[in-house]
């Protein structure tokens, strides 16, 4: 009943929740967060694989900017020379030693790698010294008929060692040897050295001429069986 005259005041107490409606608003913010969370990780993701893109795109224009200076030769890995003398070494210079540089920020060994002055990049095999099991190693820029088809560097897999010694480069003159095609294992090989999906399904291609690509795990997979030997010095 309404008394004439009463009005009520702010100091009056508001009729509380009831069990009911406080339960009825958790599951609504619950299912608010389930539809929210996927749209932020793959944000997250994204911003993560562009930025790891340009950081491969930064140590491509160290690795002009080395040859330049070097008679457009390329820097070289611990498959042929000293941990000392490695790229990355030889590198940061051309970078202004920013070891991070380096480093995925979706690379879950991260901060090891750092820590022991390793890498989430590594150097496509194909560049060095020519030896008995890669006669067709490129040693120099110039020596490459099409840049923009030559990959130099990768992203490492989740399974290699993080000292320098042992990841800064691939063995990837051994993926398509014909044991590897006859067995069907090609693709189990790439893998035991690369990281095909760090970006959720894609992960990032140094160039030659400096230009990044996120190559999907699934055009790898389709390489594999081919065969097509993506990381060979193009003709």
């Amino acid at each position: 009943m309404v008394i004439p005259g009463y009005t009520r005041t702010s100091r009056e107490p508001h009729p509380a929740f009831s069990l009911i409606e406080l339960l009825v608003v958790i599951a609504i913010l619950a299912i608010l967060i389930a539809l929210l969370l996927p749209a932020i990780q793959k944000a997250r993701a994204a911003t993560q694989r562009v930025k790891c893109a340009n950081q491969m795109r930064q140590i491509g224009v160290a690795i002009h900017g080395y040859c330049d200076s070097n008679n457009r030769k390329f820097p070289l890995s611990t498959h042929d020379v000293n941990p000392e003398d490695s790229w990355i070494y030889t590198l940061a210079p051309f970078y202004e030693n920013v070891d991070s540089l380096r480093i995925c920020p979706s690379d879950p060994r991260a901060d090891v790698r750092k820590q022991n002055r390793s890498t989430s990049y590594v150097w496509n095999g194909y560049i060095g010294q020519p030896s008995a099991v890669a006669k067709n190693k490129v040693l120099a820029l110039n020596q490459l008929t099409a840049t923009s088809r030559f990959i130099m560097v990768m992203e490492s897999s989740n399974l290699t060692g993080t000292g320098i010694d042992e990841a800064d480069h691939v063995h990837s003159y051994r993926w398509y040897q014909p044991a590897n095609i006859s067995r069907g294992i090609v693709y189990q090989d790439i893998c035991s050295m690369i990281q095909t999906d760090r970006h959720v399904n894609c992960s990032n291609y140094l160039y030659a001429d400096a230009h990044v690509e996120c190559i999907a795990d699934a055009q790898i997979r389709a390489w594999a069986v081919q065969p097509h030997n993506f990381v060979q010095p193009p003709d």
